[in-house]
């Protein structure tokens, strides 16, 4: 079932304006005359494609893009044009009782406008005498690359926001209220943890779903492990002593660990045993601290809780794992016990990791070590542990931002019932998806750019295979304009005089599949004045002044020299250089004149001295 066409009567910039989105149809919406309120409430919808032409279209596209992608089509323009708007509509502003009419398969969704006249084979649903359950067909995910104003979806369960910045927000929604999150990212980490946490997770349950992303992506290849440094003792004790004051009791404890160890540096270790003692350390001052941060428990029974462990702490005659296991026996039955628990889980799986000198190895295929020790050192507040992806040798490998950002992307539609609105919610459930992206290109290098439909569409089946899938996408890339047909491309124009959006039928190009892109970027609806940066032209332009000048001094000749000799463009470079030359000469010229009027000068003298003293 696809989105065929949308016509939006007012929403931002965009006012009246039609949007076809499927190269079989060609709809257009003649509005009535507006009411007394200047509102449009009726019109007449026709479609300007014959039925015999629509079959000849259907046979051909059936299968043009590949298995299961029902279709394909682009959003461009420049900013501010209405690109992000018109996604912005389709996946929240439908559920605002905004005035529009949206065609989704063969039914007709109108709201606060009356259609006069019946089309054939297309069922029609007055959405403002209707629930907007109606939609329930529809299962639409959004992917915002940039960061923006967060967009929710409250009306509806299919409507699934996947961008980075919903994500986040919906982090700091469930911080607020004290509880943790269940969108793969943790409380209390500063971002970027979350964010890698977030991502290595997402990767590794991959690895059991019906598309492992590791094996088929080949920068995955080189990695073989996930290499974990702990955090320093410090950031824990510092942030005990925020929350429940500077006291002697408080002292004494950071004095222990601190003298235990360098507190203020990353944890150190070597083997198993020094390892298992930072563990102990940090199991002891979890317990501390997450009795505080979750339970809100008064300092004075938490001084009295610290009271009484000292004891245990500063018997010297007892190993650091015995004081562990004393205290945790003494805490039980208590709120403390579940730092222990969690500490206990990962002490039971030390051996299955590879210690080296101040960090350890977890293999990328041991998905509950990896769990287990996430979800101790998370559980911590400020517990700044690091974790990257390694080779066997420990080894750091780092994934360039494009790499990350397109796993990412396809890591969040694999786990993509995490992050529906609604938990019953299945994507098993549904028929058809339609997936809206927003510049999702933003970061790849142009050789990626090149190949980054062809990616989405080998991919996205691989992902969500038996689903009928629409891809929408905004882009202000020309590789993917020449990926696709003129009537796949919806090209937005914003208006001089106005601002506002307007569909450009684009007369001046043809044609766009398999167009250079070049080609493209030299249609003025890509670019206006020419493809040189502008700061490179105001230098050229700076000296083709120079040279039109009668009398360029010498120094600015010399200027104009240089700035050719940097020039890219061969044809500009000789042009200009011919220019350069045709100066010098005019000067060597006159030069040679003016030593010929000398000589002459000199001659004529000479004569007249001889004249006056002859011999």
């Amino acid at each position: 079932m696809q989105l065929l066409y949308l016509w939006i009567e007012d929403y931002k910039n965009i006012k009246q304006q039609g949007f076809n989105f499927s190269p079989l149809y060609d709809f257009h919406f003649e509005p009535d005359k507006p009411d007394e309120n200047g509102k449009i409430v009726s019109g007449t919808l026709t479609d300007k494609i014959t039925d015999e032409d629509r079959k000849k279209k259907a046979a051909f596209y059936e299968d043009f893009f590949g298995e299961n992608i029902s279709n394909v089509t682009a959003i461009v323009g420049a900013n501010g044009a209405g690109k992000s708007s018109l996604i912005k509509f389709l996946f929240s502003e439908i559920f605002e009782k905004n005035c529009f009419i949206m065609i989704y398969g063969n039914t007709i969704f109108h709201n606060k406008v009356e259609i006069n006249n019946h089309l054939n084979f297309y069922d029609k649903i007055d959405l403002n005498k209707s629930s907007f359950r109606e939609l329930n067909g529809i299962t639409n995910i959004l992917f915002q690359n940039a960061y923006t104003a967060p967009i929710n979806v409250y009306n509806h369960p299919n409507f699934i926001n996947i961008s980075s910045t919903e994500i986040f927000m919906d982090a700091h929604y469930y911080t607020d209220r004290g509880h943790p999150t269940d969108k793969n990212f943790v409380i209390n980490l500063n971002h970027h943890i979350k964010y890698k946490i977030g991502f290595i997770n997402n990767l590794l349950r991959s690895k059991s779903s019906s598309f492992n992303l590791i094996d088929e992506f080949t920068y995955f290849q080189p990695i073989k492990h996930l290499k974990v440094t702990l955090p320093a003792l410090h950031d824990f004790l510092e942030y005990i002593e925020q929350v429940v004051g500077v006291d002697d009791k408080i002292q004494n404890l950071h004095s222990f660990f601190t003298n235990s160890w360098d507190s203020r540096m990353g944890a150190k270790f070597k083997n198993r045993e020094e390892l298992l003692t930072i563990i102990y350390h940090i199991a002891i001052l979890g317990a501390i601290q997450h009795r505080f941060t979750y339970y809100g428990s008064s300092q004075t029974n938490i001084l009295k809780k610290i009271d009484d462990i000292t004891p245990i702490l500063y018997d010297n005659s007892i190993s650091i794992s015995t004081k562990y296991n004393l205290i945790k026996e003494k805490n039980s039955n208590s709120i403390w016990s579940i730092s222990f628990e969690l500490a206990d889980r990962v002490i039971n799986l030390i051996d299955e990791v590879k210690i080296f000198d101040n960090f350890f190895l977890i293999n990328i295929n041991q998905q509950e070590v990896f769990s287990v020790v996430k979800d101790f050192f998370i559980s911590f507040y400020h517990s700044n542990f690091n974790i990257d992806f390694a080779n066997n040798e420990g080894n750091e490998i780092i994934l360039s931002n494009g790499e990350e950002a397109l796993s990412t992307f396809f890591l969040r539609l694999i786990n993509i019932d995490d992050y529906a609105m609604e938990t019953e919610f299945s994507i098993n459930s549904v028929d058809y998806i339609t997936i809206l992206i927003d510049e999702g290109e933003l970061g790849l290098h142009p050789q990626w750019q090149k190949q980054y439909l062809k990616i989405l569409l080998e991919t996205l089946p691989k992902i969500f295979p038996d689903k009928e899938i629409q891809l929408i996408l905004t882009s202000h890339s020309p590789f993917l304009v020449s990926d696709l047909p003129k009537e796949n491309v919806i090209f937005l124009e914003k208006e001089k005089d106005t601002g506002l959006c307007k569909v450009s039928k684009l007369e001046s190009m043809k044609h766009t599949f398999g167009a250079n892109i070049h080609t493209l970027l030299t249609d003025s609806f890509f670019m206006k004045g020419g493809l040189v940066g502008e700061f490179a032209q105001s230098k050229i332009d700076e000296a083709i002044d120079i040279l039109n000048e009668s009398e360029p001094k010498p120094k600015e000749l010399d200027k104009c020299e240089m700035i050719i000799s940097m020039i890219g463009e061969p044809i500009v470079k000789t042009m200009l250089q011919k220019l350069l030359d045709s100066k010098r000469l005019r000067k060597v010229d006159k030069h040679s004149t003016e030593i010929e009027e000398l000589k002459a000068r000199i001659h004529s003298l000479e004569s007249i001295l001889k004249n006056d003293n002859p011999v």
